[in-house]
């Protein structure tokens, strides 16, 4: 009897290790499932687990939290939740990261369900070096522009993980000078932005962007339908170029510092692209709000202080001159 009892003891003992040990699967929205600064990475429920096994299923906030604790990777994340109806946690990397080499994240989540008629009950995943979670580098790996006609160019399609080279890739004809249009369209094939720009002899460049909310100005301006694009690298060209940021005639544009204070940007709305242009070398991070953004204190990038009282031009007097109030 001991020794029956001894092997159900091992077996359970090793189904228990397994259930421990499962691999965690995280998914992405970009190509080969890579996780690139500013974007975010999901971890389904099915891999939280409790004392008995169970997994949490769907999310609700009214009963369930999620706590991480990060062994590693900790300062490259912005944030980790969920919304209601979620079958999955969603953790945001940080943007502007210039990482040299790969970044591994390692830890425990835990969701806590409060909802059940015993107590609380406690799921856990567990991220270990084994998942190879990781923050892939900008790195050094190059792709080149394509051309599209006689001294025309666009972005390569693996622009989102490799630095791009201002030159066809042709072994017998290798072109370095003409215009290069960047079209940037988001994973669900929605256009984002546009930019042109003349290229001579051009230094490669980390063109991929993202997305991703920015958690301060979500927070601060909680009643305004807001969403962002951010280019992961802030990649400056030697020329100036156009930038179209595609939004609504009806909508407020604003340029994001790194303090996260927003600045004018100085452009027009243009009716041909439907999309807000203005002049610039760099490929920043900008805000687009169904309204007004206005705070009454703090400054700009510049010296110039911040007014609630001055208002924006409306659409109605001149299209060109609507956008872009200090705040």
């Amino acid at each position: 009897m001991k020794k029956f009892l001894s092997v159900v003891l091992a077996l359970v003992l090793v189904v228990s290790t397994a259930v421990m040990a499962a691999a965690v699967t995280v998914e992405t929205d970009a190509e080969d499932n890579v996780i690139l600064p500013g974007q975010k990475f999901r971890i389904s429920t099915d891999d939280f687990v409790d004392k008995d096994g169970n997994t949490p299923g769907q999310l609700d906030k009214e009963v369930h939290t999620v706590n991480p604790s990060w062994k590693k990777g900790k300062s490259y994340i912005e944030r980790t939740y969920f919304n209601d109806g979620d079958d999955f946690v969603t953790v945001e990397i940080k943007s502007g990261l210039t990482l040299t080499s790969d970044a591994a994240i390692t830890g425990t989540l835990k969701i806590r369900d409060r909802g059940a008629s015993e107590g609380v009950t406690v799921y856990t995943c567990t991220i270990t070096a084994d998942d190879d979670v990781k923050i892939k580098a900008l790195g050094e790996e190059k792709t080149y522009m394509v051309r599209d006609g006689e001294k025309e160019f666009s972005l390569p399609y693996d622009y989102m993980e490799k630095k791009v080279r201002f030159v066809t890739g042709d072994e017998d004809d290798k072109e370095r000078y003409g215009t290069f249009t960047a079209e940037f369209a988001n994973s669900s094939g929605y256009d984002v932005a546009k930019y042109v720009v003349k290229v001579i002899d051009q230094s490669p460049l980390y063109l991929a962007f993202n997305e991703t909310g920015n958690t301060t100005l979500l927070k601060k301006y909680p009643n305004a339908d807001l969403r962002f694009v951010t280019w992961n690298a802030t990649p400056t060209f030697d020329l100036e170029g156009k930038l179209y940021i595609y939004m609504d005639p009806d909508e407020y544009i604003y340029g994001v510092n790194k303090d996260n204070s927003l600045y004018r940007l100085g452009g027009s709305y243009d009716t041909d692209e439907g999309a807000y242009m203005f002049k610039t070398k760099t490929l920043g991070s900008y805000i687009v709000s169904d309204t007004q953004l206005v705070s009454g204190s703090g400054q700009t990038s510049s010296t110039a202080p911040v007014s609630s009282s001055t208002p924006p031009c409306p659409l109605s007097s001149m299209i060109s001159d609507y956008k872009g109030i200090i705040v």
